[in-house]
């Protein structure tokens, strides 16, 4: 038997040359766009203080996202502030108040340092610490000429000022100081105007008063009110309102000298009621200069007359251009509050007819009361009468007190409270007659 085999002989391979380059490829397809970054996030920046939610939203994937930055006054920096950014979003309080250092809610960041340009706009910006708690305005001339500074010295010193440098801020035309008194050389205020203390010329303003009181509570001082339009009206009340010549002294003084073809010129207008007495002028001493009474004339052609309340003398005839008829005059309506009217009456020389004096009407009040205390008046209305002679009444208002001669003349005079009982009916308030001599 003849055997046969092979030998397996192993050679390591060498590495071939490398082929010759390819030729280019076509381009590839553009990539798509990648997604949109979030919006870079706003710094809000404020002075710190307590119990505020203050924010930092970097990690947060949607706008808009807010970062706190704070500011702490520090007086030793020459910036004067030290600034923080906000690490961890929390509510403050004193325990987590930026301290100096980084914390776990607050990354101290560097100082600030001055800033110099012609304008700064800053919508949420605040002022706090300025040249020395000064702020100064200076005028063309490089001159201080207003200004506005944090208390130095005294209450009462100037914080803001205008007219005048700092050191002389003291005198300056306007200033105001902390308290918020004001001094002002001139002033035009338009609105409202609330005085509760201070001057008015010789005037001080009291409470709800304006007197001549000085500050001493003395009364030394001739203050007065004057109110005019020349050459036609004055009017004046005070110490003396009479030109300072003759010695003469005037307290009031009332003038009406105006143009008034077709109406009434009134000095003083004096209205006194609804109290059980009424006194519209007392005199309690001195007399009454150039007194004269509003006058009425009156004849036929007027044959009934009611007198206004405002007429004190009275002179009647009964001729008119017809001849001659009897006149009848009825005395005014006296009011509650109406008290000792006179009225001057003189008839004239004719002596045909008959003038008839009647009374008018009247008002008289009566208490209302309340476990006999009264609680106010009642206002009644009725007729007054005439008293007349030898204490003869006369009640008619057809024909009332006949004038029969020519030259008589007489006075009525008002009694208020006097009354006549005639028959069932009161007659209240009474026109007692005066007669005056005549020529018989």
């Amino acid at each position: 038997m003849e055997a046969q085999g092979h030998i397996l002989i192993r050679r390591k391979a060498k590495d071939g040359a490398d082929g010759n380059q390819g030729p280019q490829g076509n381009p590839g397809t553009p990539g798509r766009d990648g997604s949109a970054g979030l919006d870079g996030v706003i710094l809000w920046p404020s002075e710190w203080a307590e119990n505020i939610a203050y924010r930092n939203e970097t990690s947060k994937t949607t706008s808009p996202r807010y970062v706190d930055v704070v500011y702490i006054q520090n007086k030793a920096l020459a910036s004067g502030w030290e600034a923080y950014v906000c690490r961890q979003s929390h509510t403050s309080s004193t325990s987590n108040k930026p301290n100096g250092s980084t914390t776990t809610y607050w990354e101290k960041v560097s100082n600030f340092s001055a800033i110099m340009a012609p304008i700064i706009l800053g919508k949420n910006s605040f002022i706090n610490f300025m040249q020395g708690n000064r702020i100064q305005i200076e005028n063309a001339n490089g001159t201080v000429a207003a200004g506005m500074c944090a208390i130095e010295t005294k209450n009462t010193d100037p914080v803001i000022w205008a007219g005048q440098t700092y050191a002389n801020r003291a005198a300056a035309p306007f200033r105001v100081d902390s308290a918020g008194n004001m001094t002002a050389t001139n002033a035009t205020i338009t609105g409202t105007v609330n005085a509760t203390s201070g001057r008015i010329g010789g005037l001080r303003i009291v409470g709800n008063s304006l007197t001549n009181i000085s500050e001493d509570n003395k009364f030394d001082n001739d203050a007065y009110i004057i109110l005019r339009k020349d050459p036609e009206t004055f009017v004046g009340i005070g110490n003396n309102v009479l030109p300072a010549v003759g010695g003469q002294v005037a307290v009031g003084r009332f003038e009406n000298k105006g143009n008034s073809y077709l109406g009434t010129n009134y000095g003083l207008v004096v209205d006194v009621r609804n109290g059980e007495d009424n006194v519209a002028i007392a005199i309690l001493g001195g007399s009454i200069s150039g007194l004269a009474l509003t006058t009425k004339y009156i004849d036929a052609s007027n044959q009934r007359v009611t007198l206004d309340r405002n007429v004190g003398c009275v002179y009647v005839t009964t001729a008119y251009s017809g001849g001659t008829r009897d006149v009848y005059i009825t005395l005014p309506t006296m009011e509650h509050y109406d008290d000792g009217h006179v009225i001057k009456i003189k008839r004239g020389s004719n002596n045909n007819n008959k003038v008839h004096i009647i009374a008018g009407s009247s008002h008289w009040n009566t208490p209302t009361t309340s476990n006999n205390v009264i609680t106010g008046w009642t206002t009644n209305y009725g007729t007054s009468c005439l008293l007349t002679d030898s204490n003869t009444y006369i009640t008619s208002t057809t024909t009332g007190l006949n004038i029969d001669s020519e030259g008589d003349a007489m006075e009525f005079v008002y009694f208020r409270d006097m009354a006549y009982q005639s028959g069932s009916y009161t007659y209240h308030g009474v026109w007692v007659q005066f007669k005056n001599p005549r020529a018989w």
